[in-house]
């Protein structure tokens, strides 16, 4: 015979995208959080070549943390939407301090636009994230010191003295050193003692000074005040806390009168 056409009709039917695990190139910042990844960056392939994708939408969604620097972070979640744009959440991410770091990792998924609710979603894969910590500036409160005797005019305060905290978990601390600043006197009791300045070492240990301070007598008193600051171990730029004010009470002594021999 001669010949003629068959016509055959081939109906589709689609295939499950896939897509590989990803570790993102740009770390995520302590006090920012938020960042993007694409289908690209997962390696989205799909057999069907008109289906576009997406990503599985992620609501609150519990992450694995390892913190690197052993600051305690706590739990971690993450919310993305459809075109991959994330944002973390945890009350404790605060914690990592400037160098430190952790890793959170998460699962996620692609979707075609097949349409097929059995076949149109990936496999999960991994995403994996470094939050880099940032420097958090420590607080501290003013502070009334005992009491300093006259004759003495040392004595020291601590860190823990000013209730310095910081939020930056293995930061430590230690006092901006003074060297003969002034301070602000209130003499008590009429005894004109002039002018005091304060030195102070990184350990808290003070020393006061001023020529008039001997006119105190026994049972007198001035309150000499002047401020501190306390600076962490970040070398940040913001690792100084405002400063605050110590009060101290100086306590006068007697002292002995002297005379001279005399001839009526």
């Amino acid at each position: 015979s001669l010949a003629k056409t068959i016509t055959l009709t081939i109906d589709g039917s689609n295939d499950t995208p896939t897509i590989s695990a990803y570790t993102e190139v740009t770390n995520v910042l302590e006090n920012v959080l938020t960042g993007s990844i694409s289908t690209a960056d997962v390696s989205t392939t799909d057999i069907d070549t008109n289906d576009t994708h997406s990503f599985v939408a992620l609501t609150n969604v519990a992450t694995t943390v390892t913190a690197t620097d052993a600051a305690d972070i706590g739990a971690i979640t993450v919310s993305m939407d459809a075109t991959g744009a994330y944002t973390l959440a945890g009350a404790s991410i605060e914690k990592l301090g400037a160098g430190e770091s952790a890793t959170v990792t998460f699962d996620v998924q692609v979707v075609d636009d097949s349409g097929d609710g059995t076949t149109n979603t990936s496999e999960a894969k991994t995403i994996t994230l470094t939050i880099d910590g940032s420097n958090d500036t420590p607080t501290i409160s003013a502070y009334t010191a005992d009491n300093v005797a006259e004759n003495t005019l040392t004595g020291s305060i601590s860190t823990a003295d000013v209730v310095t905290t910081d939020v930056d978990t293995n930061d430590t601390h230690s006092f901006v050193a003074l060297t003969n600043v002034a301070t602000t006197v209130t003499a008590t009791d009429a005894a004109d003692i002039g002018a005091i300045t304060v030195s102070m070492d990184t350990a808290g240990a003070y020393t006061l000074t001023g020529a008039g301070i001997e006119n105190l007598g026994a049972g007198e008193s001035a309150t000499v005040t002047f401020d501190v600051q306390v600076i962490d171990d970040s070398a940040s730029g913001n690792a100084t806390s405002l400063a605050k004010t110590i009060t101290l009470t100086i306590d006068g002594s007697n002292d002995t009168p002297t005379i001279s021999a005399y001839t009526e």
